[in-house]
């Protein structure tokens, strides 16, 4: 299907060129450069940490000092860190507005299982003890 912009790439007679977003009449979007205070990871001059230099510099050689077999990705320490946070009792509400999801729902489907559950059974036997007890 044609696109009401025009076709992406105009033949010349020396072969086909890709048109720019503006030459194709979509708007241009520019971003502002973030404030130093913005940024999660950034250089010592306040600019943007790329994160390729993020990981050669900074979390590869931390993973070789705490002897962690590979390194997997930035993700992994998002979900360390939730997981962290439900060992020491950080209730679910709190660690989905750390993590930012749009809902309880998300954080319960990627963590519930790690949240202690309301059923064991050491608390049920010792729960059953107790009112037979009486």
């Amino acid at each position: 299907m044609p696109s009401e912009h025009g076709p992406a790439s105009s033949d010349s007679g020396r072969g086909t060129r890709c048109r720019s977003a503006s030459e194709l009449g979509f708007p241009v979007v520019r971003r502002r450069k973030p404030d130093p205070g913005e940024l999660v990871f950034a250089t010592s001059k306040g600019t943007v940490f790329e994160h390729s230099n993020l990981v050669k510099a900074s979390i590869i050689p931390a993973a070789k000092a705490a002897d962690v077999p590979q390194y997997a990705g930035l993700h992994c320490l998002r979900h360390f860190y939730a997981s962290c946070c439900i060992d020491r009792g950080v209730q679910a509400k709190v660690i989905q507005e750390r993590t930012g999801h749009a809902s309880i729902i998300i954080t319960m489907d990627t963590y519930g299982h790690l949240f202690p559950r309301g059923d064991d059974l050491a608390e049920l036997t010792e729960a059953e003890v107790s009112v037979m007890a009486l």
